[in-house]
């Protein structure tokens, strides 16, 4: 879906955007408005909402909407801009905490300060958690925004939501949970449930291997194989965004994401075994779908992963856990800073303290082993 295009309000060739409309006078004239430069339609949008109140002495009659066909608005707007998931919670969001209960309440008595405070006072009472709370909160600020920034609402009420709308604090204490990793002989054994001949024996031995991440592993095609040099690159990841409708092949995480992974003989042979029975060839996906040129889908891969830990009786966990597991394994032993270095280029760390804090993470020692470092 594409966003309102607002009557009166046209894009210029240079991309920006201006006012041509008309509005009648109270005492009965036509005046032609017209402005230009606006950076998008919205600005344009509001400015000549704006106008047209002030030269007609009316009440601004935008205000008068629904909440309702508001919120559609903006959902409209904010659509191609996200994930189809995403997208869906958002319209459960809002039909629930906005739609049902105000749906046909004008957007001017909406972010009245009486309303507003009694959608706080209820939401603070809800047996939800402070952070779905929260959420809830953060999502409704946004639509206030958007109802400022398309004219809808006047500064007043724009800054008085915002004095009312605040996140909420958990006074409850926070208790960091540990990761969810598999050891190495876990994962050894989840393998072993897996045929050696088949597509899922290759994908979960680079996967294992690599510690990349699974919209990394998703994307790759056999170009991204040197054999010569024994290294795998990472320069892409697979996607799902709404504005396709489907898997895209985007850009990695960070630059630091781009990086050449170094692969083991045993991989290497794997690979090419695997790549010559398949008859692939330099673009097709290594891990697809029925289609050699359709990269695998990411809750087929998780649908894999739950079947094999039915079947190798290991533990469960996401798919980001193998990433976790694979950098367990790096950092296990002693080792020195230009070693955990090494691992964060491998792992594609865009910043070198965070293979340090998995690093501490996983060989912190007692006070008292410690002690024996001091010792003269």
């Amino acid at each position: 879906m594409m966003a309102k295009r607002y009557k009166g309000i046209l894009k210029e060739d240079n991309g920006t955007w201006s006012i041509h409309t008309r509005i009648t006078l109270p005492d009965g004239s036509v005046m032609q408005l017209k402005r230009r430069g606006f950076k998008n339609q919205f600005q344009a949008y509001r400015e000549k909402v704006l106008l047209t109140n002030e030269l007609s002495n009316k009440t601004l009659i935008l205000n008068q909407n629904e909440v309702e066909t508001t919120v559609l608005e903006y959902l409209t707007f904010i659509c191609n801009s996200i994930k189809v998931t995403t997208m869906t919670s958002k319209q459960s969001l809002f039909n629930r905490h906005l739609i049902e209960p105000f749906g046909m309440f004008p957007i001017s008595q909406f972010v009245d300060e009486k309303m507003l405070s009694s959608f706080m006072d209820n939401l603070k009472e809800s047996p939800m958690s402070v952070k779905h709370k929260n959420r809830i909160i953060s999502e409704i600020k946004k639509f206030v925004t958007y109802l400022y920034n398309s004219g809808k609402i006047d500064l007043n009420s724009f800054k008085n939501s915002n004095l009312i709308i605040v996140p909420l604090y958990d006074s409850a204490p926070k208790v960091k949970t540990e990761r969810s990793i598999w050891s190495l002989e876990d994962f050894k054994i989840f393998l072993g449930s897996i045929k050696r001949d088949s597509q899922d024996y290759i994908l979960f031995s680079l996967w294992g291997h690599t510690g990349v991440r699974i919209g990394e592993i998703r994307a790759l095609q056999v170009r991204h194989i040197d054999f010569d040099l024994k290294t795998l690159k990472i320069e892409q990841q697979a996607s799902e965004k709404t504005s396709a409708g489907h898997t895209v092949i985007i850009s990695p995480k960070t630059k630091a994401s781009i990086r050449s992974i170094v692969l083991s003989d045993n991989i290497l042979i794997l690979l090419k075994d695997y790549i010559n029975e398949l008859k692939l060839v330099s673009n097709d996906f290594l891990f697809h779908t029925s289609s050699q040129t359709s990269p695998i889908g990411e809750n087929t891969l998780r649908r894999k992963m739950k079947e094999y830990c039915l079947l190798s009786g290991i533990k469960y966990i996401a798919p980001h856990g193998i990433r976790h597991s694979n950098t367990t394994w790096l950092l296990s032993g002693e080792l020195s800073l230009q070693q955990i270095g090494i691992v964060s280029e491998r792992l594609g760390h865009n910043d070198k303290s965070t293979t340090l804090n998995i690093y501490f993470h996983i060989n912190k020692k007692s006070q008292t082993e410690l002690l024996s470092l001091l010792e003269f």
